[in-house]
């Protein structure tokens, strides 16, 4: 038996090791809130224009959407992602979720809205959603405001997103409305670029 021993106790441990890297750590969800702001589909089509020429339009469509969960050894978050694209623009706008910890300092739901020209890419928003409210990064001086509505252009918007930013090189302010997502922006030279109409796939 003494041959035998030290073999199965090495086989003890392999197995116990496996069941621990087999096991997937609790699934952490986006809040619905955020989602409501954010989640649409392939398809989307967002028309813009500039306030000072609302004749010239811009359309952006929704691609490249996914909602999954990643590493579910290790965080198990959740991720909601998409991009707006448009045929006649070299600018597109990359908007990601990504559900956070539960601990006491963290925060549950970071929200990224990154903007891309050609092949360079900004942080054009950067905020949370936790404890019931959205919030701006401590440091960064930015605040953000839920709006019960909003006058963006020459539309009225219910449920608006009002992220202000104060050392951002590309914007002023970005709006983003309950339903629909990137509604209008100021940009630093004060041009104000709003949604004039959309079709929303939920």
């Amino acid at each position: 038996m003494k041959y035998y021993k030290p073999f199965l106790s090495v086989l003890s441990i392999i197995f116990l090791l496996s069941s621990c890297d087999d096991k997937e750590i609790p699934a952490i969800d986006i809040n619905e809130v955020p989602k409501k702001f954010f989640n649409i589909q392939n398809g989307s089509k967002l028309t813009y224009v500039n306030v000072n020429d609302t004749n010239k339009e811009t359309d952006y469509f929704v691609a490249n959407h996914y909602n999954t969960y990643v590493n579910p050894d290790i965080s198990n978050n959740e991720v909601l992602y998409y991009e707006l694209v448009s045929p006649t623009s070299n600018a597109s706008f990359l908007i990601r979720i990504e559900s956070g910890g539960k601990s006491i300092n963290a925060f549950n739901d970071r929200i990224s809205m990154i903007y891309k020209s050609n092949d360079t890419f900004t942080v054009g928003a950067l905020f949370f959603y936790t404890d019931s409210k959205f919030l701006p990064p401590v440091e960064a001086g930015d605040s953000v405001q839920l709006l019960d509505s909003r006058t963006i252009g020459n539309r009225i918007f219910q449920s608006v997103l009002r992220v202000k930013l104060r050392n951002n090189p590309i914007f002023n302010e970005v709006y983003f409305a309950e339903g629909i997502g990137l509604v209008g922006y100021i940009r630093k030279n004060g041009s104000l670029v709003y949604l004039k109409k959309s079709t929303i796939l939920r």
